[in-house]
C-alpha cells in the first residue's frame, strides 16, 4: 500500500468513521465508494468503481430505501465540526457560478435546467448554478 492511500484510508476513516447507517456493511461500502471517487475524482462513477459489480454496487447503494442523504452526510459533517472547533476563526468562501449550456449542441433537448440564461430560440435553455462553498481556517 503506497503512503498515498494510507493518507486516503486514513482521510476515509476521519470523515465517515462515524457515519451510522444502521448496519456495519452499509457504512463499510460507504467507505468502499468514498475510496474509489476520492482515488479518482474526475472520472465517473464506472471509471472509478473499476469493474461493473462495484459500480452496480455503488448506485445501488445510492438507490437503498434504507439511506436518507443526511445519514450518509452525518459523519463527515461531525468530522467537519469538531475541524472547525479547533480554530477560533475559520472562513466559509462562497462562489456561484451560472454555466449556460444553451449553445452547446451536444446537450440540445435536454430539457430546462434553469432560468438564469435568456432563452434558445426554442425558448428553453439548458443552464445550471455551480454554488460551491470551502472553508479554511485562519
Amino acid at each position: 500500500m503506497t503512503r498515498k492511500s494510507q493518507q486516503r484510508e486514513q482521510w476515509i476513516e476521519e470523515e465517515i468513521g462515524r457515519t451510522d447507517l444502521g448496519d456495519k456493511r452499509r457504512t463499510k461500502r460507504l467507505e468502499q465508494i468514498v475510496g474509489n471517487l476520492s482515488a479518482n475524482p474526475e472520472s465517473s462513477v464506472p471509471m472509478a468503481s473499476g469493474t461493473w459489480a462495484e459500480t452496480k454496487t455503488t448506485y445501488d447503494f445510492w438507490d437503498s430505501p434504507y439511506l436518507e442523504p443526511a445519514m450518509v452526510l452525518a459523519g463527515h459533517i461531525e468530522s467537519t465540526v469538531e475541524r472547525m472547533r479547533k480554530h477560533q476563526v475559520v472562513l466559509a468562501v462562497q462562489d456561484t457560478t451560472e454555466l449556460n449550456y444553451t449553445s452547446h449542441k451536444a446537450l440540445s433537448g435536454v430539457g430546462i435546467a434553469d432560468n438564469i440564461a435568456p432563452p434558445s430560440k426554442d425558448g428553453r435553455n439548458s443552464s445550471h448554478r455551480a454554488h460551491t462553498q470551502v472553508k479554511s481556517q485562519c
